[in-house]
């Protein structure tokens, strides 16, 4: 915006010398002065729209509006794309937040199983049966047996195998179902880091034509205004080519955004970047195939 403004302004300066010369007339000097006030309310849009961010950002630290005033103007430049590392390994979907809560599912219903297979063995106080009932260990599976004497230090779990059994079945299938849940929740995050790749490459590609279009628009702008200011070529022609270079800039800025964006997805779909995390945090979330009870 910055740059179309001062063009504008350089634009009204040589069409004033032109007119002074006799070469163009006051039309020529109107029509420039009305794209100054035009650049000018794209400076002030721009202005606005970072304002905003910065006091956005300064909210979600939980800070005042005047933190917002440290940040510094973006810089948007040809070097800003992505540079992709030739290797991603998957085991950094392991820091995904999803993945992490869904391996932990998993962790936790595995030992709800080994839970109810220990409540199949007896817990048996043999010091608190001493004196109280025969020693003949094989009475106590008898309904007769004086029970109500040593509860509390008597818990004989095979009376209710079957209610053991089918919290045992129950166990199992929670653990199949957490399987099932941390598989597929591995499987989305691998396709969404397939699609968020194949976006910054084929932005980066896209960028880099509209990068030649910038250039050709701003050689062929210079050179119109060699022209206009040898007295060769017209005002008309000066406009055309100008505004051919706004909207290769344009585009240009659009492209710069939308590679920002993508970058922004890949990392936070990637759970954080690049950069693994030390191999004690990465081995307890690695996503590594599970596979479910038989």
């Amino acid at each position: 915006c910055h740059d179309e403004l001062n063009r504008a302004q350089k634009l009204l300066e040589l069409t004033r010398q032109r007119r002074s010369a006799g070469i163009d007339s006051e039309l020529q000097v109107r029509q420039a002065q009305a794209r100054v006030p035009a650049a000018q309310q794209q400076v002030q849009s721009a202005q606005q729209q970072i304002d905003e961010a910065r006091t956005a950002l300064a909210a979600l630290v939980g800070q005042g509006p005047d933190r917002g005033l440290d940040i510094a103007r973006p810089v948007l430049g040809a070097g800003i794309a992505t540079q992709l590392p030739s290797m991603l390994p998957a085991d950094l979907l392991g820091r995904r937040p999803d993945v992490v809560a869904a391996r932990w599912r998993v962790e936790a219903a595995d030992k709800d199983i080994a839970v109810a297979k220990t409540r199949f063995y007896p817990s048996l106080n043999l010091t608190a049966l001493g004196g109280v009932i025969n020693p003949d260990v094989g009475k106590l599976l008898e309904s007769g047996s004086v029970f109500g004497l040593v509860a509390p230090a008597l818990s004989l779990p095979i009376f209710d195998g079957g209610k053991l059994r089918a919290n045992l079945a129950g166990s199992d299938a929670q653990y199949d179902l957490a399987v099932a849940d941390y598989n597929q929740k591995v499987i989305a995050a691998l396709r969404e880091v397939a699609d968020q790749v194949t976006a910054v490459r084929s932005l980066e590609q896209r960028a880099q034509a509209q990068n030649d279009a910038v250039q050709t628009a701003t050689e062929a702008f210079d050179l119109a205004q060699q022209r206009y200011r040898a007295g060769i070529g017209s005002y008309l022609e000066v406009l055309s080519v100008q505004e051919q270079l706004l909207v290769a800039r344009q585009r240009m800025a659009g492209l710069q955004s939308q590679q920002l964006l993508a970058s922004v997805r890949l990392q936070r779909a990637l759970g954080g970047g690049f950069t693994p995390e030390p191999a004690r945090d990465t081995a307890h979330t690695a996503p590594t195939s599970v596979q479910p009870n038989s």
